[in-house]
This record gives structure tokens, sequence and C-alpha cells, in this order.
């Protein structure tokens, strides 16, 4: 499905440019309205749904070890990536069918197995096919910021509220997702050794601080995701709307970081750049 088939250097980068918007608003469609479904559509008490959305934050921190694993022995990386789309798409639209606790539990811990790896599998495709078509890839991710961005913002417009349209969305979109992706170049996996080796990651004193800080980043962002919306929406009693405007602003305030990505790698290196995002994001 993904043998190197011969495109025009135009027509990856319109490729490239349409799988980063749609792939990020997809995972959106999780990040920005599960709190809010939650809260609205179930009939859990808030330390039940504190349980509910840490499950898949637990799922978060393994899954995408297994993926990345997955993605560097297989033929072609694109193929872990179409699977990801699927899965994540036939467990989240499951998420309405019942409100047991239970069931949540099973779907939105499968779901966050497959989404959490999207971000991270999409980059490493994007950035190897931008590095063998001499392309730009801080614009391609660039877009993917847009798409999350609008995406959460027009239908926090269009639901209303009733947040279960969202399920039907991420059916429509997942399928977009998986005709993107099956247009891409195909990029292939560099593992060839049976057993993987973790040894040496843990013998690299910047790649564990880097790990650490990411990690830290990530905690407070989830915690930021997981509790905001329902603040916004329930306590000060604003719109749906109103949440996905601030979604919206947020992403738009990156766009200068992603112009400007490939100047301030090269210039500054990452050593730099990491102290200047967290005390800037602070």
């Amino acid at each position: 499905m993904f043998e190197k088939r011969k495109h025009s250097r135009g027509f990856i980068k319109s490729v490239l440019y349409m799988s980063n918007a749609l792939l990020y608003g997809f995972t959106g469609l999780y990040y920005c309205f599960i709190q809010l479904y939650l809260h609205s559509e179930t009939p859990h008490s808030p330390t039940y749904i504190g349980i509910l959305l840490s499950i898949p934050q637990a799922v978060a921190i393994f899954a995408p070890l297994f993926w990345g694993i997955c993605a560097d022995k297989a033929r072609y990386k694109n193929t872990v990536l179409m699977i990801i789309a699927i899965g994540m798409t036939a467990f989240y639209c499951a998420v309405p069918k019942s409100n047991a606790f239970w069931w949540l539990c099973i779907t939105l811990g499968c779901t966050m197995f497959f989404l959490s790896a999207i971000g991270s599998i999409l980059d490493v495709i994007c950035m190897e096919i931008a590095d063998t078509e001499h392309l730009r890839y801080g614009p391609m991710r660039l877009m993917g910021m847009l798409g999350y961005g609008f995406v959460s913002f027009g239908l926090s417009f269009f639901i209303g509220d009733s947040l279960h349209t969202v399920f039907p969305v991420c059916a429509i979109l997942g399928l977009f997702c998986c005709f993107c992706i099956g247009f891409m170049p195909g990029v292939k996996g560099h593992a060839h050794a049976r057993k993987t080796q973790f040894g040496p990651l843990f013998k690299g004193k910047e790649l564990l601080a880097l790990i650490a800080i990411l990690a830290t980043a990530q905690f407070a962002y989830g915690y930021y995701l997981n509790f905001f919306p329902s603040y916004l929406t329930e306590e000060l009693s604003a719109p749906t709307w109103l949440w996905g405007t601030n979604v919206l602003l947020t992403t738009l305030s990156e766009a200068p970081f992603y112009l400007w990505f490939d100047v301030l790698f090269f210039k500054l290196g990452l050593k730099k750049m990491v102290p200047w995002i967290l005390v800037l994001t602070a």
C-alpha cells in the first residue's frame, strides 16, 4: 500500500499539510471534549469522573513506547499510523454506547492506547519525509496546530449543548485521516533486531533529563485539560463555544514557534530552546 510512488514535491507537501491538520484535529475531539462529555452526559460523581480521566493518562505513559517499537519494526511506519487511527476511531465512537463505569473505563483506556501515539508517530514520519524531500518541518507542524485549534473551535459552536455530536464527527474525521495516510509516502521502519534493548536509553544523562522535563510538562498539561474545561463551563457557567475559543487562541499563540522552528533549532539548539519554552509556558 505504501510502496514508493512517484509524486511531485508539491503533491507530497500538500498531503503532509492535510494529514497534519486532520490528524491533530482528530486528537482534539478527545482532548477538548471528553471532560465536558463525562460531566454533562454521564451520571457519575466528580470522584468517579476523576478516575475515568486518570485511567487514560496512565495508559498514555506506556502506549507510545509500544507503538514506537511497532513502528520501528514495521515494514512501513505508515501502516502503524493507519492502525492507530482506525483503533482510536472505533473505541472513541463506542464510548457513548453505555454510561456504565466499567464500559467507560475500557473504552476510554483503549481510546488513549491508540490516541497517545498519533502525534509522535506522525511527527517521525513527517520529519523523515521532510529530510528526504528537502521540505521544512515547521509549516507541517503548524498545520497540525491549526487543525487542532480550528476543529475544536468549530465543533464547540456546532454541538451546542449536545456533546454526543462529537462521536459521529469522530467517525467522519477518522475516515478522512485514513484516506490521507494512504497517500503519504511510505517511511520504512529501521529496527532489524528481534529484541529491543532499553539499556542504552538509561546511559544518556541528557536524554533522561529531557524525558523528565517532558513528563513533568505533559503531567501539567494533562491536569489543565482534565479540570479546566469543566470548571469553565460548570463553575463559571460559560458556554461550550467559549472553551473552543480558548483552545483556538492557545494554539494560535504557538504559530510563531512553528514558523521559526528551523531557525530556532539550528541557531539555539535543543539545550537552549527547552528552558525558554518552559519559562514562556509558565
